[in-house]
């Protein structure tokens, strides 16, 4: 009776006294003295129901009656709260939370007792549920009226940054009391539920400045997660329904049901992003958890081998509903250090189920890191550091590691969703590929800082920096980089640091740092004096004078480059690369005879060493010495063999290239063009080999392999060798038109026109002797070749009628004697006009040749090819020079082409003569000596008067002249 009476004072209260009380007063005149006994009250209700409900039955009709009166007043409750919260709705857009601070929490307080009594309702009534069924339908809908309510109230509802403590305490006391209501709602209905998260997030973000430090969000955060969970759950077990009952997808109300499942999926996922985004820094505690939910997610969906077995299209709606804002969620969790520890601790070992949705996991990892910053990115990239730290990998090592696990799924294709494969997605690969190529990818994005510490053993992560830093940056990364060089002996170190040296503050900074190096390590044998750690070993004091020496020549201090090395060989002489860079030196002073006696030095310490013995005859035939080069090569030629016969077989075109070189200037002619003849045939033997591929390409399918053979024999004589035999060669024939052979007596005549005639009969004497010497010696290794002769003349016979018949015998005294020797370097010319016509000696060579043959149009021709290239080439100003002078003495010049002579030489030399043209390039360039050299000769030229003059000119070498050199 009590009670009857208590309910209704409420509903008067609510009725009549509530509409006069201004808002000021509503709290403490009502509110603080009604609402927590309307709370015990509705607490009292159902404590009745539990004592009186075990006696209840279908006879019982006054116990049946009583509780029924319990429930209706239960919902009478419902209805005045909800008067009241829609009352204090209607007061106004902003309702301060002080004067109303009883309502939202008696009102959640009673919401909670309610739900949770309908949700226990068929264990609470037993069977007995369809005598009270009605009235707790009607309890239920209240219920959710009054929720709404609520939710409307609640939205009006501000706080200031300068809220009291109670404010911030009452507020936060709402949301905890939404999230207890949702976790008992998260069975009964699904629109509710949703609605609950809804405020819950809405009011945490709105108020978040306030509540952020006093919110519990363990359990915001476990409670979302065990949701999220169980919705991915229920849709999968309804995808997996159809899928065994054979329903299709639209045509079922299952599919329905399906829905609204995924959409409370979708729900549940981006409210957890948008949590994890607004309160970021009070999650690291709970980052296991976001862990393991996205570990167990995805391992729902294939191909994880737990996954269940769904319609494609069902799979696919999935995928894109709930993969795609997880993918959101790990780029949220990325910047967080205690996500990282979660994910690549040494400690954590997954579980079979899981081993492969890891991988996934590292891989997306790895996708997303190039956009992190670079905070982000060595977290991941690093490892950990410090003792102190939580023991973890790298994201590669772990990569690497997880991969080892996923035994059975490594090489099995699979179809990943979004992975593309040659531009088309949803392709199946294997799991191999897919890491592999997100390896790749995520290396080939590695910002160059990073590279020293993944890979801490590499030279290439510590080389690469060193193109682009600059000051004291670059000294800091060389210093690193040439201290592990050097320690642990790497010759080719300078040779990784050569395209440095085009800077000069970096080679700068090189020479006073090894220098630097030298001098402590000789002193105190450590790289620093103020170093702290073990002395260098002897070695590393021998690599850096090593370098020093490399240094000294490259910058063309060669007299300080043999003081470092002779002091590396003084203490140690038994290493081949000291000799070889003693060699180089020496090359490159200008001493060559030296250089290839050093180098025959180095190839003693070695004699199996091919490199050492290739490089050796290089030095020798470079200092004429082709008699002792052919000796040294025949140590890796085939035995009971000349060795240039051998070598000329197996188109040793390197050797045969510095051999028509040495030939030339020994003035031997003949054998100078018989070598560059015969490195043209390999060219044409190579061009007829095409032959023998086209059927086999046809037969075997190799197109690809066939077009690429095609075009190469396009292109064959751009080829270097073909290039340096042909300018060679035309560089011979053009000082044989110049000075022709004869005979021999024209020959002699040469050497020996300056002779008196007492000192040539003493040298002919000394020539008898040595000719009959040299015929002894010949006749002696004739009669060794003979027999070997034979079987090569047929061997060389039998390859003669297969590739474009017999060839004619290269004999070099004809070849010197030629009679047009001008066409013969035209036919060395054509293919270098067309195939290397960016190279300005090309053009040059052929106007040399035109020049001769008194071809005006292909002059021009020429020296405009060049001009294009390099319109300030020394011996383009020669060649200018003396076309112009050529041109202005022709007579006998037909007019058309004398017409287009003036128009073009106008547009080469403008308003200009030659004198003045020439005079005009001196003073461009006065500072270079290749320049003052071409202009001393073009003085000369046009006037031979100035002669003492142009040698004046060609002579100085003033410190102020660039281009120095040996040459």
């Amino acid at each position: 009776m009590f009670l009857l009476s208590f309910n209704d004072v409420l509903q008067i209260i609510v009725g009549l006294f509530l509409p006069h009380l201004p808002v000021s007063e509503i709290e403490e005149e009502c509110f603080s003295k009604v609402l927590p006994k309307v709370v015990v009250m509705f607490s009292g209700l159902l404590e009745e129901i539990s004592k009186q409900i075990g006696d209840l039955s279908s006879q019982n009709t006054e116990l049946q009656s009583f509780l029924r009166s319990i429930l209706q007043m239960m919902v009478q409750t419902l209805e005045a709260l909800s008067a009241c919260v829609r009352h204090v709705s209607a007061l106004g857009e902003a309702v301060p939370l002080d004067s109303i601070r009883s309502l939202p929490s008696s009102v959640l307080h009673v919401l909670k007792y309610t739900f949770q009594h309908c949700k226990d309702s068929e264990v609470v009534y037993s069977g007995r549920l369809s005598l009270v069924g009605d009235l707790l339908q009607g309890l239920f809908r209240e219920a959710y009226s009054l929720q709404k309510c609520l939710i409307e109230l609640l939205d009006k509802i501000r706080l200031e940054n300068s809220a009291s403590e109670e404010e911030v305490s009452d507020i936060v006391t709402v949301i905890h009391s939404l999230l207890d209501i949702c976790s008992v709602i998260s069975n009964l209905d699904i629109a509710l539920h949703a609605n609950t998260w809804k405020v819950i997030i809405k009011q945490s973000v709105k108020h978040q400045s306030l509540v952020e430090e006093h919110l519990r969000h363990s359990d915001v955060v476990t409670l979302l997660c065990k949701d999220m969970l169980t919705s991915v759950q229920n849709c999968l077990e309804l995808a997996e329904q159809m899928q065994q009952s054979g329903l299709k997808e639209v045509q079922c109300p299952e599919y329905k049901v399906f829905q609204k499942t995924m959409k409370m999926c979708r729900f549940f996922a981006n409210t957890l992003v948008h949590y994890i985004k607004e309160f970021n820094p009070f999650l690291s505690k709970f980052c296991s958890h976001f862990y393991q939910l996205y570990l167990q997610v995805l391992s729902k969906f294939p191909p994880c081998p737990s996954a269940p077995s769904v319609p494609v299209g069902l799979g696919e709606e999935l995928s894109s509903g709930i993969l795609v804002p997880m993918d959101a969620m790990l780029a949220q969790l990325l910047p967080m250090r205690s996500f990282v520890e979660c994910v690549l601790s040494t400690n954590h070992t997954c579980s079979q189920e899981h081993a492969l949705p890891q991988c996934f996991l590292l891989v997306s990892v790895l996708e997303k890191l190039s956009t992190q910053t670079d905070e982000t990115r060595c977290l991941w990239y690093d490892g950990s550091q410090f003792p102190e730290e939580t023991l973890r990998l790298s994201v590669f090592e772990a990569v690497f590691l997880n991969f080892r696990q996923c035994l059975l799924e490594r090489a099995v294709p699979v179809r990943l969703p979004g992975v593309m494969v040659r531009g088309q997605a949803q392709g199946s690969v294997s799991l191999q590929q897919h890491v592999c190529v997100h390896l790749c990818g995520c290396v080939a994005a590695l910002p160059p800082q990073h590279f020293p510490k993944l890979f801490p053993k590499g030279l290439v992560p510590r080389r690469l920096p060193l193109n682009f830093l600059s000051g004291e940056k670059f000294r800091e990364c060389l210093d690193k980089y040439l201290r592990m060089n050097f320690s642990k002996g790497c010759p080719p170190v300078f040779t990784t640091l050569k395209p440095l040296y085009q800077d000069k503050d970096k080679v700068a900074i090189i020479e006073e740092l090894v220098v630097g190096f030298e001098t402590s390590l000789n002193s105190c044998r450590m790289f620093n004096q103020n170093d702290d750690g073990k002395e260098e070993p002897p070695t590393t004091l021998l690599w850096v004078q090593y370098f020093l020496a490399q240094h000294y020549d490259q910058i063309g201090q060669q007299t300080l480059a043999l003081e470092y090395i002779n002091a590396a060989i003084e203490s140690t002489p038994t290493l081949i690369e000291l000799f070889l860079i003693k060699a180089k030196i020496y090359k490159h002073a200008g001493n060559i005879r030296e250089a290839a006696r050093w180098m025959d030095e180095a190839q003693a310490l070695d004699t199996a060493d091919r490199f050492i013995n290739s490089k050796c005859a290089k030095y020798l035939l470079k200092a004429g010495l082709i008699k002792e080069a052919e000796e040294m090569c025949s140590k890796f030629t085939r035995e009971g063999a000349s060795a240039v016969e051998n070598l000329n077989e197996m188109q040793c075109m390197w050797f045969q290239t510095e051999c028509a070189l040495a030939y030339k200037s020994m003035k031997k002619y003949g054998d100078a063009l018989k070598k560059c003849h015969e490195i043209e045939r390999h060219f044409v033997e190579i061009t007829d080999d095409q032959f023998d591929f086209h059927t086999y390409c046809m037969r075997k399918m190799t197109l690809r392999s066939y077009v690429d053979l095609l075009k190469l024999e396009d292109v064959l004589r751009m080829h270097p060798f073909y290039y340096k035999a042909a300018s060679t060669a035309i560089q011979i024939y053009l000082n044989l038109h110049d000075n022709p052979l004869t005979d021999d007596s024209k020959e002699l005549q040469a050497d020996t026109g300056n002779l008196s005639d007492k000192e040539l009969k003493k040298l002919r004497n000394k020539q008898r002797r040595a000719q009959k010497k040299a015929q002894l010696e010949e006749e002696k290794k004739n009669a060794e070749k003979e027999k070997q002769l034979k079987n090569q003349k047929k061997k060389k016979e039998d390859d003669d009628e297969e590739i474009g018949g017999p060839k004619e015998e290269l004999i070099p005294e004809k070849l010197a004697k030629v009679e047009t020797p001008l066409d013969e370097a035209v036919k060395f010319l054509i293919p270098l006009k067309t195939l290397v016509k960016n190279k300005i000696e090309t053009h040059l060579l052929a106007f040399e040749i035109y020049f001769r043959k008194d071809k005006f149009l292909l002059m021009l021709q020429s020296v405009k090819r060049a001009y294009a290239v390099d319109p300030d080439h020394p011996w383009l100003h020669q060649c200018l020079v003396r076309f112009f002078k050529r041109v202005s003495e022709a007579n006998e010049v037909a007019d058309p082409v004398r017409t287009v002579l003036k128009q073009e030489i106008s547009r080469l030399f403008g308003d200009s003569n030659a004198k003045s043209f020439n005079q005009a390039f001196l003073s461009k360039h006065s500072n270079s000596i290749p320049h003052r050299l071409a202009a001393a000769r073009g003085m000369f030229y046009l006037d031979p008067s100035t002669q003492k003059k142009a040698v004046e000119l060609a002579a100085a070498l003033d410190e102020c002249l660039n281009n120095r050199n040996i040459q």
